[in-house]
């Protein structure tokens, strides 16, 4: 019997636990939690993927009863993939949706012979559990599931391609001036700990995903005493988002939080009971908060899209608009500005063009 395998932890860093992972072939450290009980159930999460991937890779084509890619074959080889290219949160997600599908259409079901009105009908079933963007993003994971199928050569064609998603809930919008007064007072009665991360968002335009991920040895600081800053940076493949590098630019109480906490061992944003903020628990405290202000559809992603608009208030250069938000092209400024809704600015400029 072989040893129980073990969260670690590195000498030099006693907030870093981690496993050993093999990545493209390569012994590389997958890094679990800054605590041992949630290393522990991040390893227990990571195990069950591997067992999912290491299913999908010893299946033989010829096993397959008359030559037909089952559902089971193919979520298997699908997760698989996502498991050698994709990150290990979307991973875990993409497991439970698939698991969820697969169940309902059974394992051994044709893949082949899925139409868009069993898609329809298995959304229409759960219609009281699910939120309208819940159902349309388990909608496109199974759509990604058959699309990955066509490119690994396992199927020939996309019987689910066109699917009527149920709308998204979400309306994305920036606060006012007054709706952001509301909230700052508001703060002050919450504990210090969501209030520090409601304002990190709100003055930096961070992700939520980074500001719940920075930790001290991401803190820079440039300059000199007449002119400093202090910075967030992730290098190129380490950032939350993706491949690229993000650097953000921290201000007012955020930058004075940075400053104090630059040498900090972990997470800079934390958790009442001192553990890293978690994406289920960023967004319960916001549904929260959400009834307390009364504005209506405020998420954890409102502070950057105010942040972005703000930016367009003050005409930054939308150059330097795209470096701030870190985006790699301005193709989402629509997305996240919303200067239509501030129409008296917009009119104070129609007034001073030179016609």
């Amino acid at each position: 019997m072989g040893r129980e395998r073990k969260p670690q932890c590195r000498p030099d860093r006693p907030n870093y636990w981690f496993t050993w992972v093999m990545n493209e072939g390569r012994r590389t450290r997958h890094y679990l939690g800054d605590n041992e009980r949630d290393a522990k159930q991040a390893l227990k999460i990571l195990e069950g993927a591997e067992a999912v991937a290491s299913r999908a890779r010893k299946r033989p084509t010829s096993h397959r009863p008359g030559g037909v890619v089952t559902l089971d074959v193919l979520s298997d080889t699908y997760l698989d993939w996502v498991a050698r290219h994709r990150k290990q949160r979307t991973l875990d997600y993409q497991v439970n949706v698939l698991k969820q599908f697969v169940s309902w259409a059974g394992r051994s079901t044709d893949a082949t012979e899925i139409l868009p009105l069993h898609l329809d009908e298995w959304i229409s079933e759960n219609e009281g559990r699910w939120s309208g963007t819940t159902a349309s993003h388990y909608l496109s994971v199974v759509q990604s599931m058959y699309v990955r199928g066509i490119k690994l050569g396992l199927i020939t064609h996309n019987p689910v391609q066109y699917v009527d998603k149920p709308a998204n809930d979400t309306v994305k919008f920036a606060m006012t001036r007054k709706q952001e007064a509301r909230c700052a007072e508001a703060l002050d009665s919450e504990d210090g700990y969501f209030k520090e991360a409601f304002l990190a968002m709100l003055q930096t335009g961070a992700r939520p995903q980074e500001m719940r991920a920075v930790e001290g040895r991401h803190v820079e600081h440039i300059g000199d005493a007449n002119r400093s800053s202090w910075l967030w940076h992730w290098k190129a493949g380490e950032s939350p988002k993706g491949r690229h590098a993000r650097t953000i630019w921290t201000r007012a109480d955020t930058e004075m939080l940075t400053r104090e906490r630059a040498r900090t061992l972990g997470h800079l944003f934390r958790m009442k009971a001192g553990k890293p903020w978690t994406a289920n628990a960023l967004r319960l405290r916001f549904m929260r908060f959400r009834e307390k202000v009364k504005i209506p559809h405020l998420v954890a992603n409102t502070p950057r899209h105010t942040y972005c608009t703000r930016l367009q208030q003050a005409k930054v250069d939308p150059s330097h608009i795209q470096v701030l938000m870190g985006w790699q092209s301005l193709d989402m400024l629509p997305t996240y500005g919303h200067l239509n809704q501030f129409r008296a600015d917009v009119a104070a400029e129609f007034k001073r063009i030179d016609w």
